[in-house]
C-alpha cells in the first residue's frame, strides 16, 4: 500500500437482496473511481438465499434455472468479480474500494484479503487455516473467499464469511457442478463442503461482531480511522439503476449454452469441453461439417480475469480458425492475454495453454448435430 488516506467512509447494509448487496460493488468502484466518493469500506448482510454466478459463466452449467425460479431464489450473475457460483444463505460479504494508486497490483490486493481475514481469525481463536486459490479453507472445508475488482481507476477488495450452515439441500436442489469443478478439492460433498464458526470454535458469531472485527483489522491494516457515512443521492440513484439491469433477462442469460447453441446447423459438429487449471474452463464450440473449421465459439467458466471482457475477445479471436491449427488458436489467445490492461492474480491465473487444452478437449468430443 501506498500510504494511508486520511479518511474512509464506512457503509453498513444489513438484511439486503443479492441484487442490491452485488449490485453495490459496482456502484462503489464508479464513485470511488472517478474521486466522487471516499474511499469506502462496506459490510453486507443478506436477508434471504440466492445463487451469484460469475460474468463469464454458463448458467445452464450451474444451475437448473427452473428449479432455482420453483425454490424462489433470486439468480444474481455479477457484473465484475470473476470467479464461480457462491450460493449465498448465512454469510456476510465486506468490501475494501480504494483508487488504484493505493495497492501497487493485483496480487497486493489478495494479500491485503489474506491479511484481513488472519486478523479477524486470531480475533475469534480460528485454528489453522489454508489458503488455496481464492478460498480459505479449514480442513479441506470452505470458510470464506475473497477476491479481486479491477478497474482503470480503481480496486476492490472483496470478502465473503461463512456465518450460519446454509441450508444445502435447498442448493442441491438447482446446482449443477461439473465433476471438474470439485476436482482438486479434499471435500468433493457439496453438502459437506462449507464449514461454518460453530464447526471451527464450537458457537455461533453474529453479523454485528464479526463486522466489528472486519472494521477494527481494516483500520489496523490500514492505519486509517473509519468515519461512518451513507450513499450519496447520486450513488442512491444509480444502484436503482444497476439492480434493475442486473434482474433483465438479457443480463441473466448473457452466457448460455442452451440459448446461446438452440439451433445448431444440420450437419455440423457440435463439443462441449472441460479443464480445470487453477481455475475452471468450459468451451461450447460449433464446427463445421468436416470439423475442420470453428463456426461459433464459447468460452466461459469461473475465471478471474479482468476484465471479464477479455473472455468474450478470446472467444471472437478464434472463432472462423482452423480447428485443429493450434499454433494459430495459442497465438490469437496469447495475444490477448498478454495485454497489460489484463489482470489475473497470481492465485487463479489462467495460461493460453489452459484455454487450448478446454478447445482441445470440445473438439474432440464434437459430434453431428442431425438437427437444427
Amino acid at each position: 500500500m501506498n500510504g494511508p488516506r486520511k479518511e474512509i467512509r464506512v457503509l453498513d447494509f444489513p438484511g439486503v437482496d443479492g441484487f442490491t448487496g452485488l449490485g453495490l460493488r459496482q456502484v462503489l468502484m464508479e464513485s470511488v473511481g472517478d474521486g466522487r466518493s471516499l474511499p469506502t469500506y462496506a459490510t453486507v448482510d443478506y436477508r434471504r438465499p440466492f445463487i451469484s454466478i460469475g460474468p463469464s459463466q454458463d448458467i445452464d452449467s450451474v444451475i437448473d434455472v427452473e428449479r432455482c425460479t420453483a425454490a424462489k431464489v433470486d439468480i444474481v450473475r455479477r457484473s465484475s468479480a470473476s470467479g464461480g457460483a457462491i450460493f449465498y444463505d448465512g454469510g456476510m460479504s465486506e468490501y475494501l474500494v480504494v483508487p488504484r494508486e493505493f495497492f501497487p497490483g493485483i496480487d497486493d490486493v489478495f494479500e491485503y484479503c489474506r491479511r484481513l481475514f488472519a486478523h479477524v481469525a486470531s480475533k475469534f481463536d480460528y485454528p489453522e487455516i489454508q489458503y488455496v486459490g481464492n478460498d480459505m479453507r479449514w480442513c479441506g472445508r470452505k470458510v470464506g473467499a475473497f477476491a479481486a475488482i479491477t478497474t482503470e481507476r480503481a480496486y476492490m477488495a472483496i470478502s465473503f464469511f461463512n456465518l450460519r450452515r446454509p441450508d444445502m439441500d435447498l442448493y442441491m436442489r438447482f446446482a449443477r457442478s461439473p465433476m471438474e469443478k470439485f476436482s482438486d478439492k479434499e471435500v468433493k460433498d457439496p453438502r459437506s463442503y462449507l464449514a461454518t464458526p460453530e464447526d471451527l470454535v464450537h458457537h455461533p458469531l453474529s453479523y454485528a461482531e464479526v463486522r466489528g472485527v472486519f472494521r477494527d483489522g481494516v483500520r489496523e491494516l490500514l492505519g486509517i480511522e473509519p468515519v461512518p457515512g451513507v450513499l450519496s443521492d447520486k450513488e442512491e440513484e444509480r444502484l436503482q439503476r444497476v439492480t434493475k439491469e442486473m434482474r433483465e433477462d438479457g443480463w441473466v442469460f448473457r452466457y448460455s449454452s442452451s440459448r446461446r447453441f438452440a439451433a445448431i446447423p444440420r450437419g455440423c459438429l457440435y463439443g462441449v469441453g472441460f479443464f480445470k487449471g487453477k481455475k475452471l474452463i468450459q468451451v461450447n464450440a460449433i464446427l463445421d461439417r468436416e470439423g475442420k473449421r470453428i463456426e461459433d465459439i464459447m468460452i466461459s467458466g469461473d475465471h478471474m480475469i479482468s476484465p471479464p471482457s477479455v473472455v468474450d475477445l478470446m472467444s471472437s479471436s478464434i472463432r472462423g480458425l482452423k480447428s485443429d491449427d493450434e499454433s494459430e488458436i495459442l497465438g490469437a489467445l496469447s495475444r490477448i492475454l498478454a495485454d497489460p490492461r489484463v489482470e489475473q492474480p497470481k492465485a487463479g491465473a489462467l495460461s493460453p495453454e489452459d484455454f487450448l487444452q478446454a478447445i482441445r478437449v470440445a473438439r474432440q468430443n464434437a459430434v453431428i448435430c442431425h438437427r437444427s
